[in-house]
């Protein structure tokens, strides 16, 4: 049985993770499994109308992330993970899920200029469309402290790195990138 391929796709919030995860994850056709979207239903299940416990619901999404990933690779299905990894954080139980489920790691890392970030981040948190669980509006600071400290960068994992800029996002060549991408699937033990 070939080994499965995890895509992790990362970077700082505000980034554009999540679009280009959706794209990947529709133009390989494998599936797709990011924090945000099981923090948002978690709290809309719980009906965590005061928002008392964020971090609590931070850390279960993590939890049921990696639950699921594990779901996937135990039944030896490769799939697109998305993030706003920190890797002081997450990379030892990625690199414990490596070793016990022998992937092939893929970072896709995710990045654009620290404006950039900056102004999409108090953009987004401004937002009607942005969901209450977030608490983006109180997070500014924290994020340009985070955004200083470099604490989004790539993770120490076996496997290779894409990185993606999106400080122009007309300028992202999607074809380019799927091509990479698949060039390195055909090209990994994962590929039967």
């Amino acid at each position: 049985m070939p080994k499965p391929m995890v895509i992790l796709v990362s970077g700082a919030p505000g980034s554009g993770k999540t679009t280009l995860a959706e794209r990947i994850a529709e133009e390989l056709r494998w599936p797709l499994i990011y924090k945000d979207a099981i923090k948002e239903r978690l709290h809309d299940l719980l009906i965590c109308e005061d928002n008392t416990r964020p971090q609590k619901l931070e850390n279960a999404s993590y939890g049921l992330l990696y639950y699921y990933v594990e779901c996937q690779l135990r039944a030896g299905q490769s799939l697109i993970v998305e993030s706003n990894f920190k890797p002081n954080f997450e990379t030892d139980t990625l690199q414990a899920l490596q070793k016990q489920y022998d992937f092939i790691a893929l970072q896709v890392f995710v990045t654009a200029e620290r404006d950039v970030l900056v102004e999409r981040f108090r953009e987004r948190a401004n937002s009607e469309d942005r969901h209450p669980v977030h608490h983006d509006e109180d997070m500014v600071e924290d994020f340009e402290t985070s955004l200083d400290q470099n604490q989004y960068d790539v993770m120490n994992i076996d496997g290779p790195v894409i990185a993606v800029d999106t400080t122009d996002f007309e300028a992202v060549d999607y074809k380019a990138l799927f091509e990479e991408i698949r060039t390195l699937i055909k090209n990994s033990p994962a590929h039967p």
